[in-house]
């Protein structure tokens, strides 16, 4: 599927690939070496697209994928420029691309994320999250939550949604944990059956 750019304004640009293709599509795209080195030090099918596709989605911002690194806690950084945040689940990866610290998560609809919801959400928002789809938003704003700060942060205790406007597509989050307190406000945003949410401003008290 070609790339999609649904988001590009002078403090951020998110980007999406539907992954409908194999491996070797992606050997016309990016260089030999790094097409091989992703293909040796990952073994699941699904591990090997997800970077393949990162490669692609960085190359279609203008960044090299020689600027990538990680820090020691698995959050994606670059050399020297912007921020990043990667998102992957079914068959679409997403990269935002910020000026500011940022979080970004993509979640596609499933059964599993209601199971497990008395384990991020608390009593506090249960007014508010009180429907299938409102867990799901639940879920995957915290964890673009997660993703802006990298590590230390408990999903149920540390943050606690305020609102959820689908219509406006924003939502309102409360954090007070050991990276502090603050506020923040989140794009949210359908396709199709995925969920898609990422940090737009945060604000320490």
């Amino acid at each position: 599927m070609p790339l999609l750019k649904l988001e590009n304004n002078k403090e951020s640009t998110l980007l999406l690939w539907e992954l409908n293709e194999d491996k070797d599509f992606f050997s016309t795209l990016i260089p030999e070496n790094i097409y091989n080195y992703i293909i040796a030090h990952n073994r699941l099918n699904k591990r090997i697209l997800e970077k393949l596709s990162q490669v692609v989605l960085l190359a279609s911002a203008g960044i090299d994928y020689s600027k990538l690194y990680y820090s020691p806690n698995g959050k994606p950084l670059l050399q020297h420029t912007d921020n990043i945040s990667f998102s992957h689940s079914g068959n679409i990866s997403a990269l935002l691309i910020s000026k500011e610290n940022c979080g970004l998560d993509l979640e596609l609809a499933s059964e599993k994320i209601i199971r497990i919801s008395p384990k991020f959400i608390n009593e506090n928002e249960a007014s508010i999250i009180d429907t299938n789809e409102n867990i799901y938003w639940a879920w995957t704003i915290k964890e673009a939550v997660f993703k802006y700060f990298g590590e230390r942060v408990l999903f149920k205790d540390h943050i606690k949604i305020i609102a959820i406007q689908e219509e406006l597509n924003k939502a309102i989050v409360h954090y007070n944990g050991f990276h502090g307190v603050g506020e923040f406000e989140l794009s949210i945003m359908r396709i199709k059956n995925y969920y898609l949410a990422f940090t737009k401003t945060y604000s320490p008290k």
